[in-house]
């Protein structure tokens, strides 16, 4: 046998006399943990069935919000002071590059006399964010 076996318990090598397996000796750290997790859930499960607790938690998640709101619009405004665009800029700019590259490929579609392309590609249509002024007007009469 190697040295480091022969210094070791022959109880945990090769069992006792009576031919018992060696015993774990992380047995006793996995129950302490199984123990530690059911007492921390049931503490929790008491904890959040109390309203105090639950107004708590909706107060730390509206402060949250809050702070994110607060941060962004910082963050605007010093992007805006150093003359570099915001995150909404860069996507509004992303958007109306789509719309631009669908719009040339219908051109170069319609140019090309591939009309079986120009219906694949969608026609950009604006946002319906208000009502059209020929309805707007039928209605004042």
């Amino acid at each position: 046998m190697p040295e480091t076996l022969d210094r070791a318990p022959r109880a945990f090598i090769v069992g006792n006399m009576t031919g018992e397996t060696p015993k774990d000796p992380f047995t006793a750290f996995r129950d302490m943990v199984t123990q530690w997790e059911t007492t921390a859930n049931e503490w929790g499960n008491k904890m959040m069935s109390t309203p105090e607790a639950v107004q708590a938690m909706q107060m730390g998640t509206a402060t949250t919000l809050k702070v994110k709101e607060a941060t962004a619009d910082t963050m605007a405004k010093a992007l805006s002071a150093a003359n570099m665009p915001s995150k909404a800029d860069v996507e509004a700019i992303g958007e109306r590059l789509l719309a631009v590259e669908a719009q040339l490929a219908r051109i170069e579609a319609l140019l090309t006399g591939r009309a079986d392309s120009v219906a694949a590609v969608p026609v950009p249509r604006p946002k319906r964010t208000k009502t059209p002024p020929a309805k707007a007007v039928a209605k004042a009469k």
